[in-house]
């Protein structure tokens, strides 16, 4: 009998030597069930790591088809002249122009060549593990290599367009008694219809000429990736990717508060620009062999490098208290660009320096904790007033909205239920992600006090003010794992670095269920937050995020788990800028 035990007690032992082997290394803290939840153990760890991501695609006469169906308006304002009129008096002639475009268009294309990304980010990491059910990776970017390759020798291209054009202006003319431009003295507008007609056409061409495009950059950035991984309580395994990081400007021109897209998505009526914070260089290649190689060579901004700005970055380590795990990133005074279209990189960086670039404070604190059978990610993010030496950006932005896009790429090892439409058009709080046996596997819920965001009023010394923030999005169900990106372009219009979540596709590849082929299912989604008072101010904001799980299952080791690296969604739409009301801090 004694020697059975002794024989257990060794086997016992050698368990728990593999079990410490395959554990991820940095400091690794198992967490206690100390709540009225009964919230179960888990294990978290921290460090700065680097991490290398890559996605790659062969296109062999694949084919990507987009419609573009609606009405689309734009609009600019014109200084058109200013003159001495007979009158004596100081005339300003300003034109604003107006068209609306109402289209039923398909966009084909047939494309063989291929498409590559690679990136090398250095990282601050935070790894969360609870038995073989659940994984979460969080990272916030430090410093970062990325590189975009497409290469196309055959391109067949059909377009059918099918639109109606009308264009007019709006006249305005000022008098005033001198140039100074100080005394109005008459004001006059009158609308003129400058043209209006239908465009219907097909077209249908292949090209054979080689085309290659590359795109790389050296940069440091507030990116937020997050990979999650778990078993749902019907036994599906589940892991996504999601990346945060850029912010959309928009006219709320139909005011149903959020912004209204589709598939081309920086290319709508409400789009009216995109803000990138980002310090770095940029090369990007354009070569067809019909004509000249472009190339452009882009630093952003002008004066700072990526070694100057790591000081203003501060990770807090992650800190446990009564079950809920908590850590912070702040990038600290940061600058940021204005780009009118993200997607087209060649159109170059704004030539500015470190203190002309518009510059704001990203902060980003995570709460974490894990009740019986579901794990609860509590995510406040806050963005200060962008701040000019002569408050130009402020001033250039009054009367828009903000919009903060989550990018998420999801596996299954089962079919997802689709309950996003393929366009935002309508408003949501609450996003479930289901599966054919599982009502819901995860979900956000930003309904009732989870709507209320706080704006800090910088006109009026950063009073704060209450207001409500509204939800959207849109989903794809797709075959590729580039099916959606912004090369060989689907017409999706997003940008390169969308693809980082796509490379969800690799760290998975040795799980035994997720990573079996014929078993994968996927979706690409976009999902918003949605600020209808912004104007350029500050604003802070949070939801909660919860994903259902079997703890009793013990089908993925470990070491598989280990190998998911990289980004995704547990902030999934998550991100979303709100303010946590009782962890809330005032404005740097």
């Amino acid at each position: 009998m004694v020697s059975k035990i002794k024989q257990y007690c060794k086997f016992g032992i050698i368990l728990v030597l593999i079990t410490l082997s395959i554990i991820p290394s940095g400091l690794v803290i198992q967490v206690a069930a100390q709540s009225e939840e009964q919230e179960l153990v888990f294990e978290f760890s921290d460090s700065v790591v680097t991490r290398t991501f890559s996605v790659y695609k062969d296109y062999d006469m694949d084919t990507f088809v987009n419609k573009k169906v609606g009405t689309y308006k734009s609009s600019y304002i014109a200084n058109e002249d200013h003159y001495w009129g007979t009158d004596g008096l100081y005339h300003v002639k300003t034109v604003k122009k107006n068209t609306t475009v109402y289209c039923n268009n398909t966009y084909k294309r047939t494309v063989v060549g291929h498409f590559k990304m690679k990136a090398i980010f250095e990282m601050y990491e935070v790894q969360i593990h609870f038995s073989d059910s659940f994984s979460l990776f969080c990272y916030a970017l430090k410093e970062g290599d990325f590189y975009v390759e497409y290469f196309q020798d055959y391109e067949n291209e059909y377009t059918k367009i099918n639109q109606t054009i009308h264009r007019g202006e709006i006249h305005n003319i000022r008098k005033y008694s001198d140039e100074s431009q100080t005394a109005l003295i008459s004001e006059v507008n009158h609308y003129e219809d400058i043209i209006h007609y239908r465009r219907d056409y097909v077209w249908n061409g292949e090209d054979q000429a080689n085309l290659f495009i590359n795109y790389t950059s050296k940069f440091s950035a507030p990116l937020l990736l997050i990979f999650q991984s778990f078993t749902a309580t019907s036994g599906e395994r589940i892991a996504w990717g999601e990346q945060i990081w850029d912010m959309i400007m928009y006219n709320d021109t139909n005011q149903d508060g959020f912004y209204s897209a589709d598939s081309h998505f920086y290319l709508n009526n409400e789009y009216r620009g995109y803000i990138l914070p980002f310090v770095g260089n940029s090369l990007y290649f354009w070569n067809h062999e019909e004509g000249n190689p472009d190339l452009f060579n882009m630093t952003f901004p002008n004066d700072l490098s990526i070694e100057d700005i790591q000081s203003q970055l501060d990770f807090t380590k992650p800190t446990l208290s009564n079950g809920h795990l908590t850590w912070k990133f702040n990038y600290n005074n940061f600058p940021s660009m204005r780009l009118k279209n993200p997607a087209n990189i060649s159109a170059g960086f704004p030539d500015l320096s470190y203190s002309q670039a518009p510059k704001a404070n990203f902060s980003y604190e995570f709460d974490f904790s894990m009740p019986k059978n579901q794990s609860k990610l509590e995510f406040t993010s806050g963005v200060s007033t962008f701040k000019t030496p002569d408050n130009s950006f402020y001033q250039s932005v009054q009367d828009y909205e903000l919009c903060i896009p989550h990018y998420t790429y999801m596996l299954s090892s089962v079919p997802l239920t689709e309950e996003f439409p393929s366009a935002i058009t309508a408003g949501s709080d609450h996003f479930a992600f289901e599966t054919e046996s599982q009502k819901d596997i995860c979900q956000l819920d930003m309904r009732n006090e989870k709507k209320p965001y706080i704006l800090s009023n910088y006109s009026n010394a950063n009073t704060e003010d209450t207001y409500t923030s509204i939800g959207a999005g849109m989903s794809q169900t797709i075959s590729s794992t580039v099916e959606t990106v912004s090369m060989p372009m689907s017409a999706s219009g997003l940008t390169p670095f969308v693809n980082l979540i796509f490379s969800l596709e690799d760290m998975v590849a040795l799980d035994p269920i997720i990573g079996s082929t014929t078993q994968r299912n996927r979706l690409f989604s976009i999902e918003t937050k949605n600020y209808p008072v912004w104007s350029g101010n500050g604003i802070y904001h949070d939801p909660i995020f919860r994903t259902y799980f079997d703890h009793s299952l013990n089908q993925i080791g470990m070491l598989n788990v280990f190998g998911l690296v990289g980004g995704a969604l547990l902030g999934i739409i998550i991100s979303t800028y709100l303010y946590r009301k009782h962890k809330r801090r005032s404005e740097p």
